[in-house]
């Protein structure tokens, strides 16, 4: 009988100590996640690694992919129904759209992944907020070189909150901006260039029809980006006899059928195309009208909330794909 009480005591002590042992653990793990939020958002010490860098290191999520010396990185960055594209080449970095506000602080945290503190261009492509929405953070927390937006009618200049915190954002750290031009070329590092094909005209009555529409040259390939570019836009810049023809082209307006006409996509003949389109969008985006014009033409389409960020290589000659979501993909 004394034995046995003795073992319940010893088992009894040896349960507490497993509970002690283990609250002891949960303590330190809350402690230090605390001590890393603290870090990231106030205390900023530089030799501490960031709370992405740790789930990255443990394999909670993956690091963007990057481009090698003599490549172009495109991104397209999945910031749910709205648009940000990213253009790494050499040092050079684009950003074009940045997505609705709410989802500033993961594009942020994509770019700050990629190391970059330094945006050579940003650009607007038109003044929707699923498009600027956070582009007034992006002003202020980054080191911009040089802002391009479009000029629109004075009577189709929005009043948004969006578009006015930008404007402030832009004069309260004299960012050096601009108006998009078409014709004009950008120069970016590796012999890289973006040149601006539209807006065309200075009397649309729809803002989508304003939207900055360029298209990248690296070597051999070539990526078209579109904005929201409809039906009106898309006549005027097969009429000004631009050359769009491309690899990678970014489906406009989110592959709604008032933009991607036949004769567009036919003109522009892209092997593989990128919709940004969100999870049960309330749009019923991508418009099947318009995936059956893509699988018309042979080219194959990639949807961000399939796919995820969406990261196309460039060496010059051939395209490499990745996917967030699904890794290296065959391209």
């Amino acid at each position: 009988m004394a034995d046995r009480r003795k073992n319940e005591r010893t088992s009894r002590r040896g349960g507490a100590g497993a509970k002690n042992a283990l609250m002891t653990v949960l303590l330190a793990v809350l402690a230090a996640s605390l001590f890393v939020y603290l870090n990231d958002n106030y205390l900023h010490i530089d030799c501490m690694p960031s709370g992405r860098e740790i789930m990255q290191t443990v394999g909670v999520i993956s690091a963007p992919t990057t481009a090698s010396e003599g490549e172009a990185a495109v991104h397209y960055i999945d910031v749910g129904q709205g648009d940000c594209q990213l253009i790494t080449v050499g040092n050079s970095n684009v950003l074009i759209d940045c997505g609705e506000e709410d989802r500033y602080e993961y594009v942020k945290a994509y770019l700050d992944d990629l190391g970059i503190m330094r945006l050579d261009y940003v650009i607007a492509t038109h003044p929707h907020s699923d498009h600027i929405g956070g582009m007034y953070r992006v002003l202020a927390d980054f080191d911009i070189g040089h802002f391009i937006m479009p000029r629109t009618a004075d009577n189709m200049v929005p009043s948004t909150k969006y578009y006015e915190r930008m404007l402030d954002a832009i004069e309260e750290r004299g960012i050096s901006a601009s108006y998009a031009k078409a014709g004009e070329v950008i120069q970016l590092d590796g012999g890289a260039q973006l040149e601006i094909i539209a807006p065309l005209h200075d009397d649309y009555d729809n803002l989508n029809n304003y939207s900055v529409v360029m298209r990248l040259i690296f070597g051999n390939t070539s990526f078209l980006f579109t904005g929201d570019a409809e039906r009106a836009a898309e006549s005027d810049i097969l009429n000004s006899g631009a050359d769009i023809s491309c690899d990678v082209i970014k489906i406009g307006h989110h592959g709604s059928t008032s933009s991607s006409t036949e004769a567009f996509l036919k003109a522009a003949s892209p092997k593989y195309a990128v919709i940004f389109v969100g999870e049960d969008n309330a749009y019923g985006h991508p418009k099947q009208e318009v995936t059956d014009r893509l699988k018309n033409i042979g080219c194959e389409y990639y949807l961000t909330m399939t796919y995820g960020n969406i990261v196309f290589i460039s060496d010059g000659e051939e395209l490499k794909l990745y996917s967030s979501k699904k890794g290296e993909v065959a391209a």
